[in-house]
C-alpha cells in the first residue's frame, strides 16, 4: 500500500486530482471533488495543493492541506498532460 506521504510527493501541477473530505469538523459525511492540480507545495506537515474544477460554469479553486485530519483520501485520476515546463499551473484559469 502506498503510503499518502507518497501519493503527496507524487502530485504536480496539471494533473487530474480527486479528493475526498469531511464537510466539517465532527462530520461523519464526506464529500468529493475532482478538479485540476493549479499547484503543489511540499513543506512535510503543512504542504498544500490547489484544485480547480469547473461546476455550473463557475471556475471553483481549494486549497487542501494534505496533512489535515479532514482529508480522508486523495489520488491522481491522470498524469498531466505534456503540455509547457510550468510547476504552478495558473495560466489553466483563463481557460
Amino acid at each position: 500500500m502506498v503510503s499518502a506521504e507518497d501519493k503527496k510527493k507524487r502530485i504536480v501541477g496539471g494533473d487530474s486530482v480527486w479528493v475526498r473530505y469531511r464537510d466539517k469538523i465532527g462530520s461523519v459525511r464526506y464529500k468529493n471533488f475532482r478538479g485540476v492540480c493549479l499547484s503543489s507545495r511540499k513543506k512535510g506537515n503543512e504542504s498544500t495543493i490547489v484544485v480547480r474544477n469547473i461546476i455550473g460554469g463557475v471556475g471553483v479553486e481549494y486549497g487542501f492541506h494534505t496533512g489535515s485530519r479532514m482529508i480522508y483520501d486523495f489520488k491522481k485520476v491522470s498524469e498531466k498532460r505534456k503540455r509547457g515546463g510550468r510547476v504552478k499551473r495558473y495560466d489553466l484559469r483563463k481557460a
